[in-house]
């Protein structure tokens, strides 16, 4: 069972991590105009619900999850922030 955990954790913490990616990708895209600004939203905003739909998938675990957890709510922030900044 422990052993699944850590399988599970590591996976959830390499889909943030290529959510991340995704959304510097995106500003960089939008900031050098290689991305129109009607895609910029709509992709970011999907990348936030996908954030949303993890976070509601660790559920209130907690412990070796907590990391996790921060860092998807910062994440989504920081998306609240940017679509704040371009709308």
């Amino acid at each position: 069972m422990q052993r699944f955990m850590g399988d599970n954790i590591r996976g959830i913490i390499r889909m943030v991590d290529n959510i991340e990616r995704q959304i510097n990708q995106l500003v960089y895209r939008y900031e050098n105009g290689m991305l129109p600004k009607q895609v910029f939203i709509i992709m970011l905003n999907n990348l936030r619900e996908m954030l949303i739909e993890i976070k509601d998938m660790i559920g209130d675990r907690g412990g070796m999850y907590q990391d996790i957890l921060d860092r998807i709510d910062q994440l989504i922030d920081y998306i609240d922030q940017l679509l704040d900044k371009y709308s």
